[in-house]
C-alpha cells in the first residue's frame, strides 16, 4: 500500500505543466507548410479563388527598351514594328504633334539605323548608359496635361545614349518614350 501511494505521488509531481490555453499563439515552426496562395492567372473563375500579378509597367518598360534598341542596330523592321502601338505620337510639352503609323516609323527609324554604321556587335550597354535608365509615370512626366493618345496608367521611360547610340537612335528622334503597359507593352508616343 504504501508503494502504491508513491507511485500516485510521482505521477502527480512529474504530470508537466498544462497544456496551453486556445488564445495564445502556437508558434511557428520550421515543418509548418507554407501558406497556401493561388497561382496568378489571367482570368478568373466565379467561385474559386484567385491570385493578381500587378505591376506598374516600369519593368516592361526597360525590357521592352532593350529589345527595341537592340531590334534598331540589327535593322530588324518586324521586330521594331512589334515594340510600336498602331499609331506613334510625338508627345512634346504635353502636345500631340504629329503621329505616324507603326510600318512608316518603322523604315524611318531602320534607314537612320542604316547609315549610322554602327557596328553589329555593339551591346546594350555600349549604347545606352543603363545607369540613366528611368521610369515615371506619364501624369508625373506631363504635368501640363496628358498629351492627348497618353493615358495616367502609361510610364514615360528617360534614357541616355552614348556617342553610338545617338548615330543608330537618331531615327528614334528622342530618348524619352512612352509605353503602354500590358500583356503586350508598346511604345504610343516619343
Amino acid at each position: 500500500m504504501r508503494i502504491e501511494v508513491t507511485i500516485v505521488a510521482l505521477l502527480a509531481a512529474c504530470g508537466g505543466s498544462p497544456p496551453p490555453l486556445a488564445d495564445e499563439p502556437v508558434p511557428a515552426t520550421d515543418r509548418d507548410p507554407p501558406t497556401w496562395v493561388p497561382t496568378a492567372r489571367s482570368e478568373g473563375r466565379t467561385g474559386e479563388p484567385a491570385a493578381l500579378a500587378i505591376s506598374g509597367g516600369a519593368e516592361q518598360a526597360r525590357s521592352l527598351l532593350v529589345q527595341l534598341v537592340l531590334a534598331i542596330r540589327d535593322g530588324n523592321e518586324s521586330a521594331i514594328e512589334a515594340s510600336l502601338a498602331e499609331r506613334v505620337s510625338h508627345a512634346q510639352s504635353g502636345l500631340a504633334r504629329t503621329t505616324w503609323t507603326r510600318g512608316t516609323l518603322a523604315r524611318q527609324i531602320v534607314a537612320a539605323a542604316a547609315a549610322s554604321h554602327v557596328e553589329m556587335d555593339a551591346t546594350f550597354d555600349s549604347l545606352i548608359d543603363p545607369a540613366t535608365i528611368h521610369v515615371v509615370d506619364a501624369s508625373a512626366q506631363f504635368e501640363s496635361g496628358l498629351p492627348p493618345s497618353v493615358s495616367p496608367t502609361d510610364v514615360v521611360i528617360l534614357f541616355t545614349p552614348t556617342a553610338e547610340g545617338r548615330r543608330l537612335l537618331a531615327g528614334l528622334g528622342s530618348a524619352t518614350l512612352v509605353i503602354r503597359p500590358g500583356p503586350t507593352p508598346v511604345v504610343i508616343a516619343r
